[in-house]
């Protein structure tokens, strides 16, 4: 059976034993119900929600992790990159991040996580 498991948050057919399996506890499956959509820093693979390795981040719903661009460094908990003045962290739709200008009327300094209000 396929779909939403209120107590449990859901199913996802295994790519290994090709059957339906409950997703972990705080996780639910994803569209497709083809793998169990995780919290950023971490990635499914294929059986449980793994920490991203140091270094790296990941979206949430991600199935790897990425580096950081060129001048930018991996938040502790994976979640993003600390990008450098004057920009901000993205995630991109394809699971990739980058980091983009601050909007017009907006700053950010190396010390602040997001664009602010000038």
């Amino acid at each position: 059976s396929s779909g939403i498991n209120a107590e449990y948050g859901g199913t996802y057919k295994s790519q290994l034993t090709q059957q339906c399996t409950i997703c972990p506890f705080g996780t639910s499956p994803s569209e497709e119900f083809d793998y169990c959509i995780c919290s950023t820093g971490q990635y499914w693979n294929k059986t449980a929600c793994n920490a991203c390795v140091e270094g790296t981040v990941s979206p949430t719903g991600a199935l790897e992790c990425q580096e950081c661009p060129q001048g930018a460094h991996a938040l502790a908990d994976g979640s993003a990159c600390s990008c450098p003045a004057g920009t901000e962290w993205s995630w991109g739709k394809a699971q990739g991040g980058f980091c983009i200008g601050c909007p017009e009327n907006t700053y950010k300094n190396t010390e602040m996580s997001s664009c602010k209000m000038s």
